[in-house]
């Protein structure tokens, strides 16, 4: 039975694919790369908070002054209104999105 050249390209690939993942599979080292469990302060201790501000997560300028300011311009409430109904399609947003950062510059 013969093979088709493009079969025993195929059954080639495949095999060096196989080797591959052994090769790689054997080069692993049973021990993940983890701190030493001798150390006392790893892993950190992370207590769950409830909620967290802002402020936590930004650090560039205050966003207290951003409040609710966002609420007088138009153009962005016209585009939280959209945001906010589940029927928007991704389109309609990325285009209200692209407009209303085009005119906020």
């Amino acid at each position: 039975m013969r093979r088709s050249p493009t079969r025993i390209k195929t059954m080639a690939r495949n095999l060096a694919v196989w080797i591959l993942g052994l090769a790689i599979f054997a080069t692993m080292d049973g021990v993940g790369h983890a701190a030493s469990p001798t150390d006392p302060d790893w892993p950190c201790i992370q207590p769950k908070v409830p909620q967290i501000s802002a402020g936590q997560m930004w650090n560039g300028p205050p966003v207290d002054a951003v409040g609710e300011t966002w609420r007088d311009d138009p153009a962005i409430s016209d585009l939280a209104q959209k945001l906010a109904a589940r029927r928007t399609t991704s389109r309609v947003i990325a285009g209200g999105v692209r407009s209303v950062c085009r005119t906020t510059q």
